[in-house]
């Protein structure tokens, strides 16, 4: 508004051809814009996501073996194996196939393929 008075100022006639020519420019190229969005989608979708979901899965699964661990040392105190669960409580670790199974139940929860070692894989991978 012009200070004096309580009329609006004139469009600036510059401004009003750039949005114009922004506007030509997004409906000349909106196919490109389409793919371009639709590659960042594709990116996120199947490479940020199952990165970050497998993340979260094994730390979930971590906390839920060792809590399982708890219970059976709770249920086994006593027994042999009741003390071994113990030192493994001890050291703050959790049993393997505990760990696994969480981890494979969680993956499928949420639709990601288990990475699958081939058979002739060392025996540290596995």
């Amino acid at each position: 508004m012009y200070p004096e008075t309580n009329v609006a100022a004139p469009l600036n006639p510059a401004r009003m051809h750039t949005r114009s020519r922004m506007k030509m420019t997004l409906f000349k190229n909106k196919w490109f814009i389409l793919v371009i969005v639709f590659l960042i989608l594709w990116f996120y979708w199947f490479e940020v996501r199952p990165i970050s979901l497998s993340r979260m899965c094994a730390t979930q699964s971590s906390a839920d073996a060792r809590a399982l661990l708890k219970s059976k040392a709770d249920v086994s105190k006593g027994t042999p194996i009741g003390k071994e669960y113990q030192s493994l409580i001890d050291k703050n670790l959790y049993l393997r196939a505990d760990y696994e199974s969480f981890l494979g139940k969680c993956l499928l929860h949420y639709n990601i393929s288990k990475p699958v070692l081939p058979a002739n894989a060392p025996a540290e991978a596995k």
